[in-house]
């Protein structure tokens, strides 16, 4: 008998781990996430399933964080009702639109940066976005860059692909008589690249 594909054996796994993300703090502390988790058990599709495939990556990447140090940031930053439900809206939306199970990782760094209070709301959201426009190779090339060595620019490789996310610019035409554009990061990519490099904890 031939073995099950991996994200059809992964998807199951992933529904009988529901009852535990509904446990975890982090959706005791946004409580719109533990809702659409009902929601999702109770329909039991593929989409659902694939769902709370993404939050449970999401939620993982943060088990790095001390449970104290968790409750201590949570408390401090998630205190006023709306910023966690508007939290928590835009983490349901943003995992909805994931094309793939690495990326709530990444999303996950951004996280624990604005739960620590490094980052604000409106800079987290941008980030989301980004993170869920941009190809998940071209993100994982620019936060594998050499820390010393950010203001690389290239012409057609990755540093082009990402500048719709904003995380890139156009640095200027090539010396030769190509009129090929050289692209840099911006300085939104290089803030982005600080503080994924210092909190990805997964």
């Amino acid at each position: 008998m031939s073995e099950r594909p991996g994200l059809e054996a992964f998807l199951e796994i992933v529904e009988t781990c529901a009852d535990q993300l509904m446990s975890n703090e982090l959706v005791a502390d946004l409580p719109i996430v533990g809702t659409a988790i009902k929601l999702c058990q109770a329909a039991d599709g593929i989409r659902e399933r694939m769902f709370l495939a993404k939050l449970q990556r999401f939620i993982n990447a943060l088990d790095g964080i001390s449970a104290t140090e968790r409750g201590d940031m949570l408390g401090l930053t998630l205190t006023i009702g709306d910023e966690r439900k508007r939290v928590g809206e835009a983490l349901l939306l943003t995992l909805e639109q994931l094309s793939d199970l690495n990326r709530p990782e990444v999303m996950a760094a951004f996280f624990s940066a604005y739960v620590r209070g490094r980052i604000d709301r409106p800079f987290l959201f941008r980030c989301w976005n980004s993170i869920a426009n941009a190809y998940m190779e071209d993100l994982k090339s620019l936060f594998e860059l050499d820390s010393a060595n950010l203001n690389c620019s290239d012409k057609e490789g990755f540093l082009q692909n990402l500048l719709r996310t904003g995380l890139t610019k156009i640095q200027g035409l090539t010396s030769d008589n190509d009129g090929h554009m050289y692209y840099e990061l911006s300085d939104f990519g290089r803030q982005c690249f600080q503080v994924y490099n210092e909190n990805n904890v997964a």
